[in-house]
């Protein structure tokens, strides 16, 4: 199949699910873009239509030779794909994604992170990226996180989108008394904390680690459900930390004490 036009309607529906959260949920569906991201998709069987500019038809033939027969491709020209990707410069091919319901064993279940007002999609992505590296279990975000599934955080989680189970709630109030009655454990991140270097070991079973919004922090009543909050040493000169950061450094953290107990 071969679609020219940009007003073919098939790709204005690609294109709103790469510019529209709305569409996205009502499609349960997003864009991956880009050779890696597109491969990852396939890879993970999320993959339900790849849109390819035929002139790098050659370019893409090894990783559309992994393309399962029932997928269909569409190809296309540059103009296209400029109007349906986020990307200034799309690398010429895209995967319409299903969102997924379906994920690998966690290395570590029972730990998650929950994230409250984090705006930055880039930040987003980028701890949803660290989650997988560290074989972290459930990424839970409310209704004032930047949406997981848009094209800036897809492209930050290199295919972390994939395999971490993303949960949306109006509010993490509800989800967090839920780890409290799991016995997990319930830390974040705040500069009035103790040193994180000095924390005892967590009692309970797995981790909830709450991050908060790239400003002004966590929420008071968020904040306050918190069975400890710990502070990461800055000996240098700067006052705070990027959010994707410090998440790294806290679930790292984690880590080492899950693989040293």
């Amino acid at each position: 199949m071969e679609i020219t036009s940009v007003k073919n309607s098939q790709i204005q529906t690609l294109r709103a699910l790469s510019r529209d959260h709305d569409a996205r949920a009502a499609a349960s569906a997003f864009l991956a873009e880009g050779e890696h991201m597109v491969s990852e998709a396939i890879a993970c069987g999320s993959a339900d239509l790849v849109l390819l500019d035929k002139a790098r038809s050659d370019r893409y033939a090894r990783l559309l030779s992994s393309l399962p027969e029932s997928v269909p491709l569409v190809y296309t020209t540059e103009q296209v794909l400029s109007a349906v990707c986020d990307t200034r410069t799309p690398q010429g091919i895209v995967a319409r994604c299903r969102i997924p319901d379906h994920f690998p064993a966690p290395r570590f279940p029972g730990f998650h992170v929950m994230l409250n007002a984090v705006q930055d999609p880039g930040n987003v992505g980028t701890i949803l990226r660290t989650m997988d590296a560290a074989g972290f279990d459930t990424l839970y975000i409310d209704s004032r996180t930047a949406d997981p599934y848009s094209p800036k955080c897809t492209r930050a989680t290199m295919g972390g989108i994939f395999r971490i189970r993303v949960l949306r709630f109006p509010s993490l109030e509800e989800p967090i008394m839920q780890m409290k009655r799991l016995g997990a454990p319930v830390l974040s991140g705040d500069l009035q904390g103790s040193d994180l270097f000095a924390r005892p070991p967590l009692p309970g079973k797995g981790a909830c680690l709450l991050i908060g919004n790239e400003g002004s922090g966590l929420e008071p009543q968020i904040k306050a459900l918190s069975d400890l909050r710990v502070r990461i040493p800055m000996p240098g000169g700067a006052e705070s930390l990027n959010a994707s950061v410090s998440a790294g450094i806290l679930i790292y953290d984690l880590v080492r004490e899950a693989l040293n107990p």
